[in-house]
């Protein structure tokens, strides 16, 4: 999603704030942040300092508010938190937050498929693509 459409969709659904963690849209955040703040809604994020490997993670475009690709990223956008998952969780809470499983019906590089299973308890919600096995994930 562009930065104005992300800010768009937050407002829509009535949140007073936001915070990015996706790859591939982390160095795109500083106009996400300034859309949410022309807007009035709080934006939260953060950028990794290891240098991205274009070849194995794909291309990182640097976009303005307005949708222009301006540069691309060098530093990786696609590095894992190295907290503890039940810490995260609690920290999140603790400052008001819901915490998501993103992606869990993908093959590679998702909770589910690095532990086999979700943690019990852990997560407040989690993201099922259109493609996903209601059937399966729903229980």
């Amino acid at each position: 999603m562009s930065p104005s459409g992300i800010v768009a969709r937050a407002l829509g659904a009535g949140m007073g704030g936001i915070t990015l963690t996706d790859h591939q849209s982390a160095r795109n955040t500083p106009a996400v942040a300034e859309c949410a703040r022309r807007a009035g809604l709080a934006c939260l994020y953060a950028l990794p300092k290891r240098v991205n490997d274009p070849d194995t993670f794909g291309d990182q475009p640097v976009v303005t508010r307005d949708d222009d690709i301006v540069e691309m990223e060098w530093r990786i956008l696609a590095a894992a938190c190295r907290k503890p998952i039940p810490d995260v969780a609690a920290k999140c809470r603790e400052l008001g937050g819901l915490y998501i499983a993103a992606h869990i019906v993908r093959s590679a590089f998702s909770v589910y498929s690095q532990l086999g299973a979700l943690p019990e308890g852990v997560f407040d919600a989690v993201e099922l693509s259109r493609t996903a096995d209601e059937a399966l994930w729903i229980p």
